[in-house]
């Protein structure tokens, strides 16, 4: 996928820049997608086609990850007062990268 200025995300599990997850949001083609890029390879874990988010919205964002699962909760902030409130939109197992932190991407 190229730069582009409607994509978004939040990298997790960072190791290097070879390493790491990511969360990405496409504002106007309407999706979120999780992705792993492991020695350098990309690959597509997940997706979903929600419509994307709302201009000029606050959104929350919770990424909770425990030994390979991964659980990605997603919503409007004023539908939402509690983080375990948002809608899981990703919830799977991985194992591939064990370690790393979390860093914004722009």
């Amino acid at each position: 996928m190229t730069l582009n200025e409607n994509l978004f995300g939040i990298v997790f599990r960072f190791k290097d820049e070879y390493n790491y997850y990511a969360l990405q949001i496409h504002q106007t083609l309407g999706f979120k997608s999780l992705v792993r890029v492991s020695n350098g390879k990309f690959k597509k874990l997940a997706e979903v086609r929600d419509g994307g988010i709302y201009q000029n919205e606050w959104f929350k964002v919770q990424i909770v990850v425990k030994n390979s699962n991964i659980v990605i909760r997603f919503g409007q902030d004023k539908n939402f007062q509690k983080y375990s409130s948002l809608p899981i939109i990703f919830n799977l197992d991985d194992n591939v990268l064990s370690v790393g932190r979390y860093i914004n991407i722009l």
